[in-house]
């Protein structure tokens, strides 16, 4: 079964297909070999449109007759060595068998707010402009090198994690991966300023997602 794509995740497969596919040529050839059908015969006449225009249309395609599974793992087949596709591909893996939870869930439990509040308590800990360190709050979260990440970057990198992290909703082990992130990093610290922020941050998320996964819970009983 199909997970649908949320606006960040087109964005990221969009990208994914166009690295991977730079002519209209190899795209088709991706859905020739996976489908059986050409791509004019699916969305009509190629010529009209521009590379961009048509895988925007490829994954509206996909997405519209359920088929977004199918064709992710038909362009990674035609191009195994694109790591931006392999990478995308992975992470749709994993939100397809971990999540216990809807993604709306993670979506209402996790505010602009909230979010931007808990970035900048992390921009604040010592060594997180390090790559290795940023990485290491991700112990205890599966399939994490499959991540796509900024590595110069440190405030990109961790929008980036967050943003992926809370699109997979609760793990089979029945945690939170923003909640794993957060107790990493307080593991990290010694009394400060900064923890009691992280903290008051944790307690926020994790209030909400007790509320909205109990809601969530409730509708379906």
């Amino acid at each position: 079964m199909d997970a649908k794509l949320t606006q960040q995740e087109s964005k990221q497969l969009h990208d994914a297909l166009l690295e991977a596919f730079p002519s209209a040529g190899a795209l088709e050839q991706a859905i020739y070999y996976q489908f059986g059908e050409h791509l004019p015969k699916i969305i009509g006449d190629i010529s009209s449109f521009s590379l961009n225009e048509l895988v925007y249309k490829v994954i509206q395609w996909a997405e519209a007759s359920g088929q977004t599974t199918e064709m992710i793992e038909a362009a990674r087949k035609v191009n195994p060595g694109n790591l931006k596709l392999h990478q995308f591909a992975n992470l749709y893996e994993i939100k397809l068998l971990n999540p216990t939870t809807t993604l709306s869930v993670s979506k209402r439990a996790l505010t602009p707010q909230l979010r931007k509040m808990l970035i900048q308590a992390l921009l604040k800990m010592p060594l997180i402009d390090t790559f290795d360190y940023r990485r290491s709050l991700t112990i205890g979260i599966p399939y994490t090198e499959s991540l796509m990440r900024s590595p110069h970057d440190a405030r990109t990198d961790l929008e980036m994690i967050i943003d992926q992290l809370s699109d997979l909703g609760r793990l089979k082990s029945g945690r939170w991966p923003l909640l794993i992130i957060i107790d990493n990093a307080l593991a990290h610290m010694k009394s400060s300023s900064t923890e009691k922020e992280l903290q008051r941050v944790q307690q926020k998320i994790a209030e909400r997602y007790e509320k909205y996964g109990e809601s969530e819970f409730d509708s379906k009983r």
